[in-house]
């Protein structure tokens, strides 16, 4: 919609989900419906929900920067620098 809308060149690189638990079901049911939606377009790295990505947010900070702070690496990190790691492989940089 946004391409029509301002007849820009752009494309969607691809979506990731946040907040997953796979314990849930809605959760499940979420990335059932998105990967039937967008197919390949989904990353493979979902951002698992975790605490810490909650209080990093509350105090304003980056969670890398959090993390540094609380003298902790969480699931949350690991999860930020492993789509980061998976954007660049498909942006191919």
């Amino acid at each position: 919609m946004i391409k029509q809308e301002t007849e820009c060149n752009i494309e969607l690189i691809g979506v990731f989900l946040t907040r997953y638990n796979p314990r849930k079901t809605l959760s499940r049911d979420v990335l059932t419906l998105v990967q039937e939606n967008m197919g390949n377009k989904v990353f493979e790295t979902y951002i698992r929900e975790n605490i810490a990505l909650s209080e990093a947010q509350s105090l304003g900070f980056p969670i890398a920067i959090y993390d540094k702070e609380t003298d902790k690496q969480n699931n949350g990190t690991e999860d930020y620098q492993n789509l980061t790691k998976e954007l660049l492989k498909k942006v191919k940089l």
